[in-house]
């Protein structure tokens, strides 16, 4: 049976830490690309980003509004190369040992799956993980790395 895990199961939604101005260069991981900046308070974009895996960083006061600021939202998002036998590298991924990400939905139900994925037996079987996108499995990837390089 195949099993589907979610990226960002949300069971505990803790609310995200916003940063002071200036200390982007300290608090945004090198990987992390800015994706968009959030316009409220520091409480709305700690919520509206809850248990999301970005990271966020207020800027100056908007003018005429002392709490209210754009807020930089800094995230990890996969760069891809296609991989010889139809799946994907992802070239801003890379295990402790150098060797980089791939993933691939070549597979005869066209479900996304890490291609290295060392919990996989057999295809629908305990340990086979699918997931709804391309993204969704390479953010899956990264975090079997950050996982990895903790150990």
């Amino acid at each position: 049976m195949t099993q589907t895990t979610p990226r960002n199961a949300k069971s505990a939604k803790l609310p995200a830490v916003v940063h002071e101005f200036g200390t982007a260069p300290q608090v945004v991981p090198a990987d992390y690309t800015h994706r968009e900046d959030f316009r409220g308070t520091v409480n709305e974009a700690a919520e509206r980003f809850a248990g999301e895996p970005v990271v966020l960083v207020k800027s100056a006061a908007i003018e005429g509004s002392p709490d209210r600021f754009a807020i930089g939202v800094f995230a990890w998002e996969p760069q891809y190369l296609p991989w010889r036998n139809g799946g994907w590298y992802v070239t801003n991924l890379h295990y402790p040992t150098g060797a980089c990400g791939c993933v691939s939905n070549n597979y005869p139900d066209k479900k996304w799956r890490i291609v290295c994925d060392d919990r996989r037996g057999e295809l629908d079987e305990e340990g086979d993980y699918t997931f709804r996108t391309r993204d969704d499995a390479a953010r899956a990837e990264r975090d079997l790395v950050i996982a990895s390089s903790a150990t």
